[in-house]
């Protein structure tokens, strides 16, 4: 835990992150600061140059636009370019390494997206095997297809609490070619994996780390959180900048953990994904997003205190209760519903302004971050109990088992053949050619290259939030025989 508590003391008084500030001759913020009080003749991209469009009848968010188009620019010698950091974006890519205490960092304007896919791409060579356990975002077999890596997938048996440390070793005993593990946590109902044996297990094996902690940015920011993959030993890190910290939807954060990763390699298989116009709105939000960190240690103080308030609150409710996991992220609470779900989320939204992250199964899932403040929980605490009264009791029904489905492809042959869609009830037997699951959480059940088969169908059609089915989630695209 000594990394943690570096960390957070690097946040909380001087010490080595606050101190790069100052060194710096400017960062990303004032660049963009001049360049939007300059006279100067933008006769560069973007077509806005810089000024106002909004007319007579505009709304708010179009008044608002306007504010932000000064500081819409793109890459001079003043403005540095994040795909060939050599500046501001140089200095503030260290800025963030430090905080975090990894070797280096690079940013992602993409969001963590891009950050998963070019870790998959740096790691794994020469057609190797990545291993990615059932609750992986599907980002990862897009990584998989750029990398033109095999995927060997484990079927993990309880998707709440994520991957083991136990059925991590059994996917890896015999196994000699699997070049690196995507492992992601926290899940979305909050529960951290076993970073301090999972990374071991995978490390013996010559196996390269992935983390997938793109919700987990703040955890080693206070000891209230548990564990997280940076002092764990992770090579590759991906955090996103926007989920439970500050920075504007889509961006994120790349970090670099272990000699036995080349940075080379993971900036360019970063370049080939991130846009070349990469968006300096964003990459300043991410900038100003890690500035404000010094007050996070605080705020997931309080986030934790009522964490735990609200626990004992539902506790002696009859249709609600907190869902407690062993290594509990508190920046996360999912209540568990012994009614109608659906019904009881629709309430919370119509009657009570309260809008939760996702519905899954019994579970509804709320997400916490640095904007959030403690009346949004005494707000959610008094809706359940409200409404404790109101919903009729349910018996929960347990999360549904992934059924397994066989191979018949890779993913990479079966997206470059010709496809044609099919009645997705009507698909068994037949090869797919899209990704198909539930998001949130983004996870696939079905892949390119899987045969369908009938439990498949019926585990997919009674899901909700499903995505990756065309037409009214009616057809399918399968490979053309």
């Amino acid at each position: 835990m000594m990394a943690k508590q570096c960390l957070t003391a690097n946040l909380c008084q001087p010490g080595p992150a606050h101190d790069i500030i100052p060194l710096m001759k400017k960062t990303i913020i004032d660049v963009l600061d001049e360049m939007a009080v300059s006279s100067c003749d933008r006769s560069f991209i973007p077509g806005h140059k810089g000024r106002a469009f909004a007319g007579e009848g505009a709304g708010d968010f179009e008044k608002e636009l306007d504010g932000i188009y000064p500081f819409d620019v793109t890459e001079t010698d003043k403005t540095d370019n994040l795909n060939y950091p050599e500046g501001v974006f140089r200095d503030a890519e260290e800025y963030a390494a430090s905080l975090f205490g990894v070797r280096k960092t690079l940013f992602s304007v993409n969001g963590s997206t891009a950050g998963v896919i070019a870790s998959v791409i740096a790691s794994v060579k020469d057609n190797g095997t990545l291993l990615l356990p059932m609750n992986s975002h599907i980002s990862c077999y897009y990584g998989a297809m750029h990398a033109n890596a095999k995927v060997k997938r484990l079927y993990i048996s309880d998707h709440i609490v994520g991957v083991t440390p136990e059925e991590i070793r059994e996917a890896v005993d015999g196994e000699n070619d699997i070049a690196a593990a995507v492992i992601t946590g926290p899940t979305y109902p909050g529960n951290c994996p076993d970073w301090e044996k999972i990374v071991p297990i995978l490390h013996e094996k010559g196996i390269t780390v992935i983390a997938d902690e793109s919700h987990g940015t703040h955890l080693s920011f206070s000891d209230r959180c548990p564990e997280g993959a940076v002092s764990a030993g992770a090579d590759l890190i991906i955090h996103s900048g926007h989920k439970t910290i500050g920075g504007l939807t889509q961006t994120g954060m790349l970090h670099i953990n272990s000699d036995s990763v080349d940075p080379d390699d993971v900036r360019f298989a970063l370049r080939t994904v991130m846009s070349t116009s990469p968006s300096y709105i964003l990459s300043g939000s991410l900038f100003r997003a890690l500035k404000e960190l010094s007050d996070l240690p605080a705020k997931l103080m309080e986030i934790s205190e009522e964490y735990a308030e609200t626990v004992e609150e539902l506790s002696g409710l009859t249709r609600f209760s907190v869902l407690k996991n062993k290594r509990q992220d508190p920046m996360k609470l999912a209540v568990v519903c012994r009614c109608d779900t659906a019904a009881a989320a629709r309430m919370l939204e119509d009657r009570y302004g309260i809008i939760p992250e996702m519905v899954w199964g019994p579970v509804i899932v709320f997400i916490f971050g640095q904007g959030t403040r403690r009346e949004d929980l005494f707000r959610i605490r008094d809706a359940f109990r409200q409404m404790d009264g109101i919903m009729e009791y349910r018996q929960p029904k347990d999360l549904e088992t992934i059924p397994s489905v066989s191979t018949a492809m890779s993913m990479s042959r079966a997206i470059s053949r010709r496809v044609r869609k099919v009645p997705f009830k009507e698909s068994s037997g037949l090869i797919a050619a899209d990704f198909v699951g539930a998001y949130p959480p983004g996870a696939p059940v079905i892949i390119p290259g899987d045969v369908i088969n009938r439990d498949i169908i019926e585990y997919v059609s009674s899901s909700d939030n499903v995505v990756g089915l065309w037409d009214g989630n009616a057809n399918i695209r399968v490979v053309r025989e």
